[in-house]
């Protein structure tokens, strides 16, 4: 039992075989008093870090209980991007089938593999397919036999499990039962076990998923009358008297079997009944991480979303939400989902895929579009992704000019994985301007009557980069602003330790730091005929590399943006 020191919990004592209380003919003694008292109703207060032993006597019979003594609540773990190369936390999962593996050929990850991919996490899998919490004749892997031999070092330990406790016909019992013969006494009993093992560590149990497997039912029940539900409540109720969160995925039927919104069944997500696959699996990660942000065993401290300070009443500018964009969107080599999540456009692969050339275009022209290129200078794209790979976008524009259409290539961009929403800047002119195509040496040439037909995303980038299964791009909106207005506009919340020194950056040597230095580093980064890498001038950043990083600190350096600031070239 674990009690925060100046807290007090109150114990009580129970008769085997029938486990009903004793009443008040109990007598208590701490074995360190200066860790933890307790008083002759049998309250014990926590006096500072450490461990004692209560022990009770009642009708010459003694029994013991080991409490553990923390200074304050355990404190939240900081959750980082997985970009962000922050020392990993190391998180042990037990669990049955669901925790080790993905059916095949579904592919994907497992629900806890996604956490890894996503942030700063280390997972380390204790699933074993087939088991039980409880101990069972014949067999020694239950939870309860081999949670010890899970690493001493984590950070957070999670069990997930029951379901097969209810196929086993194990007998629920009561809710002061320590029996492990029983369910709850099994839980009662591994919930001891883990704080004996962890006591300062976090420990979150998950209650068991819905199954219809086998012709079974939400409301089927095993030979002892129980359904799954009374197994998860059953998880539920121990953990209150442990005080460890249980997190119920029962109940919110996260892998939905019945009502998928977007999907017309549940083939899609759980398709033998029982198992999610891998986007199964992403969406009970998801939604798991949500709730451990929830009761406080993460906190997140990756940058802070802001919305755009735009108002869209007052500027020059053009927007092509999600549900504009879907109608026009065509795709290769990738699938974009049929309806909306939350207001998204999903693109994403439904396998991995040796082919790089895997991209959507969106035709603004058949949306009614006749914005004139010179009148926008840049675009911005909303979106969320979970693609980890450090390959950078890919994009073009398709120009009309006279009737005649042109395709720039040049631009790259380089996303951050990250579930929450952010904000892609994109300098339009150095993508139209890039490779002096069609007579297009700077941004002075583009015709005044030019217009933006196409706009086109590879999402994952280009070269020796392959998508993999399970990775998507979710687009809120794309837009395109005239550059007086987005120089002004405070678009991200930049965090201090992020501001980048923009004392480099006038490639051309000319003396100022103007939109024609980035189109020379888009040549440099593109090793153009006549640009040397080499240049110090292009290493904005000063991490001794020449790329896209630099191509975006400087462009924000040209927007004002706030983080950025202006210092005189040496």
């Amino acid at each position: 039992m674990r009690v925060i020191k100046g807290e007090t919990y109150k114990l009580n004592v129970l008769l085997a075989p029938t486990f009903v209380p004793v009443g008040s003919n109990v007598t208590y003694q701490s074995s360190n008093a200066s860790v933890a008292t307790v008083d002759a109703n049998g309250v014990v207060t926590g006096i500072k870090k450490g461990t004692a032993t209560i022990t009770a006597t009642a009708n010459g019979i003694i029994s013991s209980c080991k409490i553990h003594v923390l200074d304050a609540e355990i404190a939240p773990l900081n959750l980082y991007d997985k970009s962000a190369n922050k020392t990993n936390y190391i998180v042990n999962s037990i669990g049955d089938s669901i925790t080790t593996y993905v059916p095949n050929p579904d592919g994907g990850m497992q629900y806890h593999k996604y956490w890894s991919q996503w942030y700063n996490i280390t997972n380390n899998n204790y699933g074993v397919s087939g088991t039980t919490i409880n101990p069972r004749s014949g067999s020694t892997d239950s939870f309860l036999e081999r949670y010890s031999s899970m690493r001493d070092d984590a950070d957070l330990v999670t069990v997930k499990g029951g379901t097969n406790d209810w196929v086993s016909r194990i007998p629920l019992g009561t809710s002061t039962t320590r029996s492990t013969t029983t369910f709850k006494g099994s839980v009662r009993m591994l919930m001891e076990g883990l704080i004996e093992k962890y006591p300062d560590k976090h420990i979150v149990f998950f209650t068991p998923i819905k199954r219809c497997d086998d012709d079974r039912t939400p409301e089927s029940v095993n030979g002892n009358g129980d359904t799954v539900k009374d197994f998860a409540d059953a998880v539920i109720e121990i953990g209150k008297q442990y005080g460890i969160p249980v997190i119920d995925i029962y109940t919110p039927d996260v892998v939905n079997l019945t009502n998928l919104g977007p999907y017309d069944n549940y083939e899609e997500l759980i398709p033998d009944g029982l198992h999610p696959s891998g986007l199964g699996h992403e969406i009970l990660g998801e939604y798991m991480m949500e709730q451990l942000l929830e009761i406080g065993v993460f906190k997140d401290v990756t940058d802070e979303q802001v919305e755009l300070d735009i108002d869209f009443d007052e500027v020059e500018h053009y927007v092509y939400t999600a549900d504009e964009l879907i109608t026009t969107a065509t795709y290769d080599k990738c699938i974009i989902e049929s309806e909306l999540r939350n207001g998204y456009l999903r693109i994403y692969t439904d396998e991995a895929t040796t082919d790089t050339n895997t991209y959507v275009t969106f035709n603004f022209e058949n949306l009614g579009a006749d914005f004139l290129v010179k009148n926008f200078k840049y675009v911005l794209v909303s979106y969320k992704t979970n693609v980890s790979s450090a390959a950078p976008w890919n994009m073009s524009v398709l120009i009309k000019r006279d009737g005649q259409y042109s395709r720039h290539w040049g631009m790259n961009y380089q996303p951050t994985r990250d579930v929450k929403k952010q904000y892609a800047i994109l300098p339009l002119h150095t993508l139209i301007t890039a490779g002096q195509k069609e007579g297009y040496n700077s941004y002075d040439d583009i015709d005044d009557d030019s217009i933006i037909k196409e706009f086109r995303l590879k999402p994952w980038g280009s070269g020796d980069f392959t998508p993999s299964e399970g990775e998507y791009l979710d687009i809120e909106y794309i837009a395109f602003f005239d550059e007086a207005y987005l120089a002004n506009a405070y678009l991200v919340k930049e965090k201090t330790e992020d501001t980048e020194n923009i004392s480099l950056g006038d490639i051309n040597e000319d003396g100022v730091i103007t939109t024609v230095d980035a189109v020379h580093l888009a040549r440099v980064i593109s090793n153009w005929t006549g640009y040397a890498a080499e240049l110090s001038s292009a290493d904005i950043n000063g991490d001794g590399e020449i790329g896209t990083t630099d191509l975006i600190i400087l462009s924000r350096h040209l927007s004002n943006w706030t983080g950025y600031e202006t210092i005189p070239l040496n």
